[in-house]
């Protein structure tokens, strides 16, 4: 990095490791995720008999964020 001192040199380098570290665990959590998805583990929001055990209180949810999928609601 030409123009920079030794120390904005060392900052970059260590935000940019930073950054790679970030991105690393992010894809570790997406892949580690699908992994589950893979040997039958989903989501509990998304079971079929998901309507016996939770109730969903619409009046809490902004109007413009409620999607009703497949529910009872």
């Amino acid at each position: 990095m030409e123009g920079h001192s030794e120390e904005e040199q060392r900052e970059a380098s260590a935000r940019s490791d930073q950054l790679s570290r970030t991105r690393n665990t992010s894809k570790h959590k997406i892949v580690q995720h699908e992994l589950l998805h893979i040997v039958g583990l989903y989501h509990e929001h998304a079971r079929y008999d998901r309507d016996k055990y939770i109730k969903i209180h619409s009046g809490n949810i902004k109007p413009d964020r409620f999607i009703a999928k497949g529910c009872d609601t």
